[in-house]
């Protein structure tokens, strides 16, 4: 017989649970809510009442910005789409954001819902940073429901052709474009689109990267000509 999708609170902790009569054998995890204990057997995580799924790095990975880190998590960070903070005045409301930025060095911190980036002042070491990083997210993110989403385009006051155009490019930026920089830890925003020129803000490691200034811009503009409409021109700001 398969163990219940919950452990009472005499299971929870980082043990070995054995069920005799069918030989199953689980790792338990567990975590807290507002409403009790909850748990999860061999990676599965049914939802718990009042609790989203608890955060556990499961991966860190080098971006092509030598100043930001990807910490891929095994849990969800917000609620779809993406979130970024350019500030701790920005992430005041946010308690896991703003549990990053008091670490000090922390530049900027930008949320998917698999993983989190942090990027830090270039004179600060990632060896001393790291740990302190993976700590605040195991602590803060199983303490707080997911934040919202990246709201929608900061486009706006747009002509007629703008408003045609607009769909079609967050259609090639949706499909093409974010999931290809969310696989380096980074996403971008349209910030406006006037007399085709498409301005955007890249987030995450991006931010920061010398060849987002760059190929990344130029590859993005071509992209979007191609797709979309020969005459677009793509600044970042």
């Amino acid at each position: 017989m398969m163990a219940s999708a919950y452990v009472s609170a005499s299971q929870v902790g980082g043990s070995v649970w054995t069920n005799p009569q069918a030989g199953h054998r689980w790792y338990v995890t567990s975590w807290r809510s507002s409403t009790g204990v909850c748990g999860r057997y061999n990676g599965a995580s049914p939802p718990c009442p009042g609790k989203v799924s608890p955060v556990k790095v499961l991966n860190v990975e080098a971006t092509p910005n030598p100043h930001a880190l990807k910490f891929v998590v095994d849990g969800r960070v917000t609620e779809g789409g993406a979130r970024s903070f350019e500030s701790p005045t920005e992430a005041d409301a946010h308690p896991l954001a703003r549990a990053l930025f008091e670490l000090g060095a922390v530049k900027t911190v930008f949320f998917m819902p698999s993983f989190v980036t942090v990027s830090k002042e270039p004179a600060t070491d990632w060896a001393e940073l790291q740990p302190r990083i993976e700590q605040a997210l195991a602590r803060e993110a199983e303490a707080e429901t997911p934040v919202a989403a990246r709201p929608a385009s900061g486009a706006t006051a747009l002509t007629e052709t703008d408003r045609e155009l607009l769909p079609k490019i967050e259609e090639v930026f949706e499909t093409r474009v974010r999931p290809a920089l969310a696989g380096d830890g980074g996403g971008l925003d349209i910030v406006s689109l006037e007399n085709y020129t498409l301005t955007i803000r890249y987030q995450g490691a991006c931010g920061s990267c010398p060849s987002s200034i760059s190929g990344t811009l130029r590859a993005i503009e071509h992209m979007i000509r191609v797709d979309v409409d020969p005459g677009l021109t793509v600044v970042s700001v």
